[in-house]
């Protein structure tokens, strides 16, 4: 099984980790239990927090098993955890470059997957996920100060501030 973790918004970004933590309470031989996966696909489901410390994962009701961690994402933004065993896993992204202000949001995914796109019902053991960050860039631009009264070696009072002459 080998699933490409991407990140993207708008460029790929590179240096990206993610964690899939196999979900202990979820057994994919039990028909019931996808229901439970169900529950946890559904928006809200499953909070920000959940991944709040990348190495033990929070999520009321479950508990996790060691987690199989990705290398980091290359400069087309692409990871790929191999060898994942038949489970559901919470997936957290454990590892994010200074210039993202926005992790992906933790999400679940089996292995494998169904693929109801096909109209057969068939498996796929090769998935591919698409979780998005927010990367930050930040633009500078320098005014005159002159044109707002002020220049090297004025007198005045700092905007927000009262003048000392005034204070008394």
């Amino acid at each position: 099984m080998t699933p490409v973790l991407q990140t993207a918004k708008g460029a790929p970004v590179s240096g990206v980790q993610f964690t899939a933590y196999p979900i202990a309470e979820i057994n994919l031989k039990d028909p019931a239990h996808w229901n439970k996966v169900s529950a946890l696909s559904t928006p809200g489901a499953i909070p920000d927090s959940a991944c709040a410390d990348p190495a033990r994962p929070v999520l009321d009701g479950y508990s996790f098993e060691a987690g199989m961690t990705s290398p980091d994402t290359d400069a087309s933004g692409e990871a790929t955890i191999n060898s994942m065993p038949v489970k559901a896993y919470l997936v957290c992204e454990t590892k994010t470059p200074g210039n993202i202000v926005q992790k992906a949001k933790p999400f679940v995914v089996t292995i494998p997957h169904p693929n109801t796109a096909d109209g057969q019902g068939q498996w796929l053991y090769d998935v591919h996920v698409y979780p998005k960050n927010e990367k930050i860039e930040v633009s500078k631009t320098i005014q005159d100060q002159k044109v707002n009264g002020y220049a090297v070696g004025s007198k005045g009072p700092l905007p927000g501030h009262l003048d000392p002459a005034e204070a008394g």
